[in-house]
């Protein structure tokens, strides 16, 4: 299984990379769970009271069919309350749609490992 990152939006914060992978090997591990865990980062974050300057990155887990958020982790300095609300909304969007890709992503290896056995069995 392949997991491409674009290194975050800003291209430096590939955690969230990492915690999409861990829930595709988790789930393709066969370990039962609630939901796939979708991670997304970004490290565009305003600095509260500097224009200039950015805050930190901020990474989110999230459950897109149970709409839960399992992660929330955030590195930097100052963020003002309705940045990181922006920020927080804009990477649960983007687990949402990134959520949908890795639960194909799954179905694809599983059709294919079920290929693989009928072939094996078949000899």
């Amino acid at each position: 299984m392949c997991v491409l990152d674009s290194g975050g939006r800003g291209g430096g914060d590939p955690t969230g990379a990492a915690v999409t992978a861990a829930g595709l090997a988790l789930a393709s591990g066969g370990i039962p769970m609630l939901d796939l865990l979708v991670g997304a980062s970004s490290d565009e974050l305003p600095a509260k009271g500097n224009s200039q300057g950015a805050a930190g990155s901020l990474t989110v887990g999230y459950l897109p069919h149970l709409e839960q958020m399992e992660l929330l982790h955030f590195d930097g300095g100052l963020l003002s309350v309705s940045d990181a609300e922006a920020a927080i909304e804009r990477l649960v969007e983007e687990c949402g749609r990134d959520g949908g890709r890795a639960r194909d992503c799954l179905l694809r290896e599983a059709v294919a490992a079920g290929e693989g056995k009928k072939t094996t069995q078949k000899k």
